[in-house]
C-alpha cells in the first residue's frame, strides 16, 4: 500500500492547531522587549483601528513567505494572509461546508473518479489579467512540480483544462475529501505575475482576492488594501493589517484598547475575561479534531492489556475541566464527528471505567516503570489530569514538556510513549484517518497494526461503490478500535475573539484558520 504522504501534511496542520494554542513557539517567541520600530507600528495599528477604515488582525504565525505554491502550508505560509490575497475554487460557509467561490458549480464525472468545476467568467487578477481555466491548471501544475507541495498527488493526481472556464480534477482515491480541499487550496495566482519568478512573486503576490498586497515590513506585519473590483463585492474595510503573534493576554489588551480588531487561538483562561467584556465577542466552535491521548512506542506496542488499561483509566470530563474546557463534547466516535460525516452512525465507543482499567492492568506486563507523557506547552494542564488518572490505578507517569521542534521530532521518531494532541483536519475523510495506521502510514512504525488491517485498507482505497465502501469502513473502524491505539477524549474547541461592533465572521474560522475578512463589516453598517 502506498505511503499516505498527504496525511503527514494533514498531521502537520493538526499539530499546527495544537501549537497555535501555545503562548510562544519558535520564532514567534516574545522577549518582552519593545523596539522603537515595534512601538511605531503599534501606534500606527492603534490609530488605524480607531478610525474604522482599517481592520487589524493578530495572526497565529509569522508569514515567512507570500508565495503559496512552493511552500507547504505548515512551513511559513500564513493562511490568514493568503485567503485575503488569493481565492480558491471553493470557500466554506458558516457550517464548514464547501460552497462556490472561483468555481460556480461542479459535478462528478468519470464514474466518480473526477470532478468537473465550472469557473466564474467575471473575475480578473489584481494585475488586470483574466482569470480562466489556464490559471487554475497553472497553479495546480506548479504544486505538482514542487517537492514541498507534491504531497497533493496523494489526494488528486491531475487538473486538466476542458474549456476556457471548465477544469477536471482527478481524485487519487475514491474517498478523497476533494471539495473541502478545494476551499483550502491551491491558491490561484496570476500566471503573468508568477512567470516573473517565484522570488519576485513572493515580494509582490498577485491573486484575485478581496484584498491586494501592499507591503510587508521588517516587523513582518502585512499591509493589504481593498480590491474595489472584487467579484463578490468591494470590502467594507479599505485596509487590513495582519500582525505577528503575541501571547493571549497581550492580544486581549490590544482588542480592549482598539489596537486590534481580531485575535485567534485565545487561551481558555483569557476567554473567561472576554465573557466579562461587553465590547468583545468570542466565537467558539468545535472543529474537525478530537483531543487524543496517543500511544506510540514500547511498552504499549506489544502490550494490548496495558493499552486497554490506560484507555479505560482516563476520565474525559476531568480532562476537559483541567484544560478549562468544561462545555466540550465527549468523544462518542473514534474520529471527530465532522470528519466522520455520514459514517458517524457506524460506531459508538465506550470510555471511563476504573474497574475495567484495573482488570486490564492486572493482566498486562506493566512492572511499575515510569512511563513518559510528552507534551507541548499548551497541553500542560490536561497532562496533569491524565497523570492523576493513571497514577490512581497504579501507573507511574512523568510529564515531559518539549519545545515545538523537539516535540514533533519525538513523535516522528517512534520513541514517544504517550502524547496529547488535537488530531484531524477539515481536509481529511474517515478513510484518510484510518490510513494513518497502516504499516507504511505515518504511524506505521510505532503502533500496533496487522496485515489484515493493511489488506482491508487496500480494499477501501480502491472501492468506488459507496455502499460497498461503507461496509468496509465499518470493519476498519471496528478493527482500529479493537487495537486501542489511542484514547479519544473530547471534541476539540477552537476560537477567535473580535470586537463586538463587528459582524460578518465565519464561526468555523477558528477551527480551520480560513478567514474571509472582505465580508467583515461594522454591525451597524
Amino acid at each position: 500500500m502506498k505511503k499516505i504522504i498527504a496525511l503527514l501534511c494533514a498531521m502537520a496542520m493538526a499539530f499546527g492547531m495544537a501549537a497555535c494554542g501555545q503562548e510562544t513557539t519558535g520564532s514567534q517567541q516574545s522577549t518582552g522587549e519593545t523596539t522603537t520600530e515595534q512601538t511605531t507600528e503599534q501606534e500606527s495599528a492603534q490609530t488605524t483601528a480607531a478610525d474604522k477604515d482599517t481592520l487589524v488582525f493578530i495572526s497565529h504565525m509569522t508569514s515567512e513567505t507570500l508565495d503559496p505554491l512552493t511552500t507547504a502550508s505548515s512551513s511559513g505560509v500564513d493562511k490568514n494572509a493568503m485567503h485575503q490575497i488569493f481565492d480558491c475554487l471553493l470557500q466554506f460557509d458558516n457550517d464548514g461546508n464547501p460552497v462556490p467561490c472561483l468555481a460556480e458549480s461542479w459535478e462528478d464525472t468519470d464514474d466518480g473518479k473526477a470532478v468537473l468545476f465550472h469557473l466564474r467568467q467575471d473575475v480578473t487578477f489584481h494585475d488586470g489579467t483574466p482569470f480562466n481555466a489556464d490559471a487554475v491548471v497553472y497553479a495546480f501544475d506548479k504544486q505538482f512540480e514542487n517537492p514541498l507541495t507534491a504531497y497533493i498527488t496523494t489526494y488528486y493526481t491531475a487538473c486538466e483544462k476542458v474549456d476556457d472556464y471548465t477544469v477536471k480534477i482527478t481524485k487519487a482515491t475514491p474517498h478523497v475529501a476533494l471539495l473541502p480541499m478545494m476551499a483550502e487550496g491551491p491558491f490561484i495566482v496570476s500566471p503573468t505575475a508568477y512567470e516573473k519568478g517565484a522570488e519576485e512573486f513572493a515580494k509582490n503576490p498577485v491573486g484575485t482576492g478581496a484584498y491586494k498586497f501592499e507591503s510587508q515590513g521588517a516587523d513582518q506585519y502585512i499591509h493589504l488594501v481593498a480590491n474595489e473590483d472584487y467579484f463578490d463585492g468591494a470590502p467594507y474595510f479599505k485596509k487590513v493589517i495582519i500582525r505577528t503573534p503575541v501571547d493571549s493576554s497581550t492580544a486581549i489588551v490590544a482588542l480592549q484598547n482598539n489596537e486590534a480588531d481580531i485575535a485567534i487561538n485565545v487561551t481558555p483562561n483569557q476567554l473567561a475575561l472576554v465573557e466579562e467584556d461587553p465590547n468583545l465577542t468570542a466565537e467558539v466552535n468545535t472543529g474537525w479534531s478530537i483531543k487524543y491521548l496517543n500511544f506510540y512506542a514500547e511498552p504499549f506496542t506489544s502490550d494490548e492489556n496495558l493499552r486497554k488499561a490506560v484507555y479505560y483509566a482516563i476520565n474525559r470530563e476531568n480532562a476537559a475541566m483541567f484544560n478549562n474546557e468544561p462545555e466540550t463534547i465527549p468523544a462518542t466516535t473514534l474520529y471527530p464527528l465532522r470528519v466522520m460525516g455520514d459514517y458517524a452512525d457506524l460506531q459508538t465507543i465506550d470510555g471511563y471505567d476504573v474497574a475495567k482499567a484495573q482488570e486490564y492492568l492486572a493482566q498486562s506486563n506493566y512492572n511499575g516503570e515510569t512511563l513518559k507523557l510528552y507534551i507541548s506547552a499548551n497541553e500542560a494542564s490536561i497532562a496533569q489530569s491524565v497523570q492523576a488518572d493513571l497514577q490512581a490505578i497504579g501507573i507511574n507517569v512523568e510529564i515531559v514538556q518539549l519545545d515545538t521542534n523537539a516535540y514533533y521530532a519525538k513523535i516522528s521518531d517512534g520513541t514517544c510513549q504517550m502524547t496529547i494532541l488535537d488530531f484531524g483536519t477539515d481536509q481529511v475523510s474517515t478513510e484518510d484517518m484510518l490510513n494513518f495506521y497502516v504499516s507504511d502510514g505515518y504511524y506505521g512504525n510505532c503502533v500496533y497494526k496487522t496485515p489484515e488491517y493493511d489488506a482491508l485498507m487496500e480494499q477501501i482505497d480502491n472501492e468506488y461503490d459507496a455502499d460497498a465502501r461503507r461496509e468496509l469502513v465499518k470493519q476498519a473502524l471496528d478493527m482500529q478500535y479493537s487495537f486501542y491505539n489511542m484514547v479519544p477524549m473530547y471534541e476539540s474547541y477552537f476560537n477567535f475573539v473580535h470586537r463586538s461592533d463587528l459582524t460578518g465572521f465565519n464561526p468555523v474560522s477558528g477551527a480551520n484558520y480560513v478567514y474571509y475578512l472582505g465580508k467583515v463589516t461594522p454591525a451597524n453598517a
